[in-house]
């Protein structure tokens, strides 16, 4: 249970936990099964008045959800759209699930409560919405975290960037290393990845059309401002550390964004003196406008200030290389094993959570084949590190230094202090690790440049 919580703040996917303050009307959870749980010392109440009550909810996954897949073998593979809720204990520090309800209709999924092996008629049918849950997250992590919210978004801004950017443009030149091998990497996943009769179509449970869809649904429904890291976790009421303490993506990733943040103030800096630069310049002009009308990016602000500009290029650095790290390295560690998390269950919902099995379990557990094909491909895409967020260089060999103002690249200027912020966050997050459960996935020396595996 404790790890089985741990993914929602540490995990491929730690951007779906939400604070609540009421229970959903479709989430049939009271007070009572809330004290079943947590103990009569405690109310729902008053959890949700201390900002004690997490929620995950994938209901964007009802299109798959809705329409079972076939493997090679006839089998009959399913999706599936469950909510969870956890709490914090009071006094406590970290998550821990108290409730999962396996599908969005309350009157046609019965909710699940958490179970210890002490109580052998509801253990197993925990360990079965457990699983169903994960199968969940490793739909929405690939297709809508990993694939629609990094590899794809950061594609229409590579495209916009070498379509309408001049090769001296200092902000060409600031955002190419950060594309590098974007639109490779991504050709190379619609045509073998994410194809007919590809390592998804294998290990997922939707049919593969469908999965492609939900991809591209989701990738335009992105909304760039809304998905910025402050106001992302504001939205999902999980900004303040007092509320919900143990959150090590947040934690980390904050730091990174600040560093990445004043590393783009110190650049442009150089290069606009006022806004009124940023607005006269045609070419970044066009670049934005490019990525509202043919990027199709929902939420993208027009560049009508030198301060918009900076929070823009932040963003798009971010995204390119700390939070495709976030979301792409927990595969190897955390993804390879297919009984811990997997794109398909092979069994329907259960109805009731009483009289289950260890056979029962294991039946929704993918078959020996497709996990060892989940093993060898999230394996793979999980070690590729390449050059090291701060390491500017040419791509040719000799592999120069890739900026050639000397503004930029002299002793204590906007790169030297950039790489020595980083140096700093590292020695951070590792003193942090010592005295958590280590969280590596944002440290500076693990993040590429780029998108490219």
């Amino acid at each position: 249970d404790e790890s089985f919580a741990r993914y929602r703040v540490a995990g491929p996917n730690p951007m779906l936990i939400q604070k609540l303050t009421e229970i959903p009307a479709n989430f049939a959870f009271n007070n009572q099964q809330y004290q079943q749980v947590m103990g009569q010392q405690d109310n729902l109440n008053l959890a949700l008045a201390e900002s004690r009550i997490y929620f995950i909810d994938y209901k964007e996954l009802s299109l798959l959800a809705d329409h079972t897949g076939q493997s090679s073998q006839g089998q009959t593979k399913y999706v599936y759209a469950p909510m969870a809720l956890f709490a914090i204990p009071q006094g406590g520090k970290s998550l821990m699930p108290v409730a999962i309800q396996c599908g969005q209709d309350h009157n046609q999924y019965p909710l699940f409560l958490q179970a210890d092996s002490k109580q052998p008629l509801a253990w197993w049918g925990w360990q079965i919405a457990k699983t169903i849950v994960q199968v969940a997250e490793g739909n929405y992590h690939e297709l809508f975290v990993h694939l629609a919210r990094t590899h794809l978004v950061l594609e229409a801004f590579t495209i916009a960037t070498h379509r309408h950017l001049a090769e001296c443009h200092p902000v060409n030149i600031l955002l190419l290393p950060h594309c590098e091998g974007t639109l490779f990497i991504n050709n190379a996943a619609a045509n073998s990845l994410i194809a007919p009769n590809g390592p998804i179509d294998h290990i997922f449970g939707a049919p593969i059309a469908l999965t492609q869809q939900a991809a591209g649904l989701d990738r335009l429904a992105f909304n760039f401002s809304e998905n910025m890291l402050i106001n992302d976790l504001k939205r999902r009421g999980v900004a303040n550390p007092d509320c919900l303490p143990d959150y090590p993506y947040r934690d980390d990733a904050l730091l990174i964004w600040a560093t990445i943040e004043q590393w783009v103030k110190n650049y442009i800096d150089l290069y606009y003196q006022s806004s009124e630069d940023v607005i006269n310049d045609s070419e970044l002009q066009a670049w934005a406008n490019s990525i509202i009308t043919d990027g199709k990016i929902q939420g993208f602000m027009p560049i009508n200030h030198k301060d918009v500009l900076i929070e823009t290029l932040t963003m798009i650095i971010f995204t390119a290389s700390a939070q495709h790290a976030a979301v792409n390295f927990p595969q190897k560690p955390l993804m390879t094993y297919a009984p811990a998390i997997s794109g398909a269950g092979w069994q329907a919902c259960p109805t009731t959570q009483i009289g289950h099995t260890q056979a029962d379990w294991q039946k929704f557990l993918p078959p020996i084949e497709q996990s060892f094909e989940q093993l060898n491909i999230l394996y793979l895409l999980g070690s590729v590190h390449y050059r090291p967020l701060g390491d500017y260089r040419s791509n040719h060999f000799p592999y120069l230094a890739w900026f050639e103002d000397d503004r930029v690249t002299e002793d204590n200027g906007p790169l030297a202090e950039f790489r020595q912020a980083l140096i700093d966050v590292e020695a951070i997050i590792n003193a942090r690790n010592s005295e958590r459960i280590s969280y590596n996935f944002l440290l500076p020396s693990q993040i590429p440049t780029s998108i490219n595996i």
